[in-house]
């Protein structure tokens, strides 16, 4: 069976339900987690787990350093892997914009130096554990956060977490209601000329906007007062003045990840998560 040592950036989705929506992709393989720690299970409700300091928020150059630190200090552990994988965020590094035309054409796109830096941290990760050119180095990336996995399959996502199968905020009735309204209100609002390419997410007139914090706030306030401004019926005024009807990476994004369908987000990100996902299941 291949080996993979999977470092992840260090967030509470990621430490608690990446490992188990990898698995779905290729089942034939033993993933180990070294990479954030796995926050354990709260025996208190009112005391929050914690990731340990050194790896929480762990991304980008930080999160390439913990994983060098880490084969210099456990050598011969790893040295027993067969590939590596390791996912983080994209988050608006390493991007280009066109700068002519219309805004809606902006774009972010892999660039030369994008590329080449995935080239050096797989050579770089290759030499230190003493493997050859072909040993798989896997970059999983999330564009532009996981958030964009969460759009792309719905269903099981922002479209059931809050009903009877989820945290149970919302019955049955207002949950379909919910939905129905809140996924159009997110194409046209928060992802806007981006809802066909997600991954692409997030420039507007020259201004990054992270999705996470956009579909935070949407669902924590925007959302709620156009619903409340717009119908009148019972369902609405419910949804609208519902205090514990919010998205918090911490509360609702490893239930959402658990949740996934990785062939459904591989139709909607077709760049990023679709290569990546067939790396994996080739292995």
């Amino acid at each position: 069976m291949v080996k993979v040592a999977c470092f992840f950036t260090g967030g509470f989705t990621e430490s608690g339900a990446m490992q188990c929506f990898l698995q779905k992709i290729n089942g034939n393989i033993f993933l180990k987690q070294f990479c954030p720690n796995k926050p354990p299970r709260r025996r208190i409700p009112d005391v929050k787990a914690q990731l340990v300091k050194e790896v929480s928020g762990l991304t980008g150059p930080g999160l390439i350093k913990y994983i060098y630190q880490y084969i210099k200090n456990h050598p011969e552990e790893l040295k027993e892997f067969d590939a590596v994988l390791i996912e983080d965020d994209l988050d608006g590094r390493y991007t280009m914009q066109k700068t002519e035309g219309d805004e809606t054409t902006k774009v972010s796109a892999k660039t030369p130096e994008f590329l080449e830096q995935c080239e050096t941290i797989k050579r770089e990760i290759r030499t230190r554990l003493g493997k050859e050119a072909d040993f798989p180095v896997i970059f999983f990336w999330a564009s532009p956060e996981i958030e964009a996995w969460f759009l792309a399959d719905w269903a099981n996502s922002f479209g059931s977490i809050y009903g009877p199968a989820g945290t149970n905020v919302l019955d049955s009735q207002e949950n379909q209601y919910f939905s129905s309204r809140f996924q159009p209100y997110v194409r046209k609002n928060v992802l806007k000329e981006y809802q066909n390419r997600m991954e692409n997410y997030g420039y507007f007139m020259g201004e990054y906007k992270k999705l996470s914090d956009e579909l935070i706030l949407a669902l924590d306030s925007d959302f709620k007062v156009m619903l409340n401004q717009e119908d009148t019926n019972v369902l609405s005024k419910s949804i609208s003045e519902n205090r514990k009807l919010y998205y918090s990476k911490q509360n609702h994004g490893v239930l959402m990840l658990q949740n996934l369908q990785p062939e459904t987000v591989r139709g909607k990100c077709s760049v990023y998560f679709a290569e990546a996902f067939a790396e994996l299941a080739a292995l």
